[in-house]
């Protein structure tokens, strides 16, 4: 088995890049049997559009049309916290139901010897109770007000803080003991079986960062400055 994994694309956000890095994806995806959108693949709390309806919609819409152009592909969602959202969660089940190459997974997906989790229960040493109250508060979030927020990211942009901030606050070592304590409280011993975990959220990629035996694969970000880090796996 073997296929991409890519993450935090912010689809629909000001800073997103996802238009210019989707070419090659979908150029790598023809030697792939599997696709895993691994999380914040979409923005509803900075989206441009209208509504977080008209959001949610269009997310549905760009999965069902990703699905029909590799039909040869299976591809799996991983939830993150920005595409975490009741309107477009509640298009999931459905969409799933009526594609047969697209599945979901709120928190996590296992395929052989490999792990996908967006990133999200790092941001501290959390439990799985932990992480789904802080999921909760994103279910029913508002959209909130882009061109302001995209002027502020761009003078951040601008300074180089954006990417210096995750190098002080998501160093490897922080991240994946927090992501370890994570897993072996909401799966205990689902780690016994994995050899490597890919995960994004906190925009810093590196590859083959070795932690009690398992190696971690950090998938970067498309938006602004941020170094997009879409990487091939191969799972046993």
């Amino acid at each position: 088995m073997q296929g991409v994994v890519l993450s935090d694309l912010h689809m629909f956000s000001m800073r997103s890049r996802a238009d210019e890095v989707m070419e090659h994806v979908h150029e790598a995806v023809l030697d792939s049997n599997h696709i895993v959108l691994n999380g914040d693949t979409f923005d509803f709390r900075w989206s441009t559009l209208p509504s977080i309806e008209h959001s949610a919609k269009a997310a549905l819409d760009w999965l069902e049309e990703l699905a029909e152009r590799h039909e040869h592909a299976d591809i799996q969602v991983v939830l993150g916290n920005h595409d975490y959202h009741g309107a477009f969660i509640e298009g999931l089940a459905p969409l799933a139901k009526r594609v047969p190459n697209i599945g979901w997974h709120e928190y996590h997906f296992k395929l052989g010897d490999v792990l996908f989790l967006h990133g999200d229960c790092a941001d501290y040493r959390m439990t799985a109770n932990e992480l789904a109250a802080n999921r909760q508060s994103w279910y029913s979030d508002r959209k909130r007000k882009p061109i302001w927020m995209g002027h502020a990211y761009s003078a951040i942009d601008r300074l180089g803080i954006s990417t210096a901030l995750p190098r002080v606050l998501s160093q490897p070592h922080m991240v994946v003991d927090r992501i370890v304590h994570y897993m072996e409280d909401a799966e205990p011993g689902l780690l016994d079986d994995i050899s490597h975990i890919y995960f994004g959220h906190t925009h810093l990629p590196f590859v083959d960062y070795e932690h009690e035996g398992i190696l971690f694969h950090n998938t970067g970000s498309a938006v602004g400055d941020m170094e997009f880090n879409m990487l091939d796996f191969r799972a046993a």
